[in-house]
């Protein structure tokens, strides 16, 4: 009866490196200064809070609400104001 050998291979494994995305992006506050964007910004606050008032119920509880006020008020500031690309970040070297 033949003896089994077992046969062990050398394995090198390289994993890549994952790139992560350092464009910093944020909303161009510049632009509030701007009068038409002041009263376009205005107008949206107050036509989705009456909105939000309208749809109000007693049974609502604060977390619920806040994350209601709280996804309105993410939501207005790039869809009226927009973003402004603030450039790579340079990583962090020591």
């Amino acid at each position: 009866m033949e003896s089994k050998e077992s046969k062990r291979a050398n394995v090198s494994v390289m994993l890549k490196k994952k790139r992560i995305n350092n464009l910093r992006i944020s909303i161009d506050m510049q632009k509030l200064k701007d009068p038409e964007v002041q009263t376009k910004v205005k107008q949206r606050i107050n036509k989705d809070f009456a909105a939000l008032k309208e749809d109000a119920t007693d049974d609502i509880n604060v977390e619920e609400g806040w994350k209601q006020v709280e996804s309105k008020i993410i939501n207005i500031g790039p869809e009226e104001i927009g973003y402004t690309n603030m450039g790579y970040r340079n990583p962090w070297i020591t």
